[in-house]
């Protein structure tokens, strides 16, 4: 059995997913710093370029999270996507996101230092 580097949190958020002027709705699954699985009865194609939409609410703030992504997979019960190059505020509120849905935020953390001190490139800052 393969080990995960990076925690996955289940969020149950309600996901938009769009590409090529179609729209896919689902709920979010399994999230990390690396993507996301969304259930959905849908199907995209296999590195199709995706733009995806997730809103969630904290006692604070309404928040938003859109990131590009590709889709890598489809499974019985929903598909797999990748993250691309995100902005930084984004990457920001990814974090919080996960942060709040884990059951180990020290763990969390951790991956989060270990994940931006690899990925730098691929991280946009402001443009």
């Amino acid at each position: 059995m393969q080990k995960r580097r990076l925690s996955r949190v289940n969020s149950g958020l309600k996901a938009v997913v769009q590409w090529g002027g179609h729209k896919m709705d689902g709920v979010v699954r399994d999230l990390s710093f690396n993507g996301l699985f969304i259930e959905t009865e849908e199907d995209i194609p296999a590195h199709q370029e995706v733009v995806i939409s997730i809103a969630f609410e904290s006692q604070a703030a309404t928040l938003g999270l859109v990131v590009p992504a590709k889709a890598l997979r489809r499974d019985y019960d929903g598909m797999a996507f990748q993250f691309g190059s995100i902005e930084l505020d984004s990457f920001s509120t990814l974090k919080q996101l996960i942060l709040y849905n884990s059951d180990d935020p020290t763990k969390v953390d951790r991956e989060f230092r270990a994940f931006i001190s690899e990925n730098a490139n691929n991280l946009r800052t402001i443009k």
